[in-house]
């Protein structure tokens, strides 16, 4: 082997054996090698076409639960207040007046909170009529859930649809009516629509007629002449008072 042996010319060429993994150029091919095992562009579009194509099934499926949570609530709320009106009207033996309310949302589209024309029944309030025929508020108002609304036509809703001023039942009052009290937000201006259960659990509602009272989505037409895709309709029995419910199959 001459001046080196062979144990000397191991050693020698270790060093440069490990330099050589780690080289520039090692680095760039591993970087080079690392890239070309990802996605490529006809890849990605691919798979943002699957999303897109996903989001719009998913999309127009998650709304339409939203809105039948929301007409769920909105239907347990009226059921409620009107079982509590019924309820204290038996147990305290004085009549319990229902009123309605439509008034402007400044948050909704064309709706004015000075013009309750312009606005949606939204709202009931419960009154306590005392013996002198005073009335005593039970509690603030509760509104239905938002982008819910009660119809006013008297095709879907006749207990508002058939409103008048008093004498009749069920009685308008206009913006304004002294009989209004200030509620909060909008203070006086709103109209209202209400009626009375009896102490014996009976409505002061004309028994000849039926009366019911329809709940759906703000983006569907008032007053209309059939029921939408997805609403709820309570009906009063004037009689005795009871509570019936329709809705239909989701």
């Amino acid at each position: 082997m001459g001046k080196y042996d062979i144990h000397s010319l191991h050693l020698m060429l270790i060093p440069r054996q490990i330099s050589s993994k780690f080289t520039l150029s090692g680095l760039i091919k591993s970087s080079a090698g690392f890239c070309v095992a990802g996605f490529t562009l006809i890849e990605m579009l691919v798979v943002i076409t699957l999303i897109a194509l996903i989001a719009g099934v998913a999309v127009p499926s998650v709304n339409s639960i939203l809105r039948g949570s929301k007409l769920t609530q909105s239907a347990q709320l009226v059921i409620d207040q009107f079982s509590l009106a019924r309820q204290t009207a038996l147990t305290k033996n004085r009549a319990v007046e229902v009123r309605i309310y439509r008034y402007g949302d400044p948050e909704t589209p064309g709706e004015d909170k000075n013009l309750p024309s312009t606005g949606r029944y939204r709202a009931i309030q419960l009154f306590e009529i005392a013996d002198a025929g005073t009335a005593t508020a039970m509690g603030n108002l509760v509104r239905l859930s938002s982008s819910m609304m009660f119809d006013s036509g008297a095709t879907l809703s006749t207990l508002i649809g058939s409103a008048a001023v008093s004498p009749t039942v069920p009685t308008l009052r206009p913006s304004g009516s002294p009989e209004n009290v200030s509620v909060s937000t909008m203070g006086t201006n709103y109209d209202s629509v209400s009626f009375r259960f009896n102490a014996d659990g009976s409505t002061n509602l004309p028994a000849a007629s039926l009366w019911f009272l329809t709940v759906h989505n703000l983006n569907d037409k008032d007053k209309q002449s059939t029921p939408p895709a997805n609403f709820f309709t309570l009906q009063i029995e004037p009689t005795n008072g009871h509570i019936k419910n329709f809705r239909p199959s989701l």
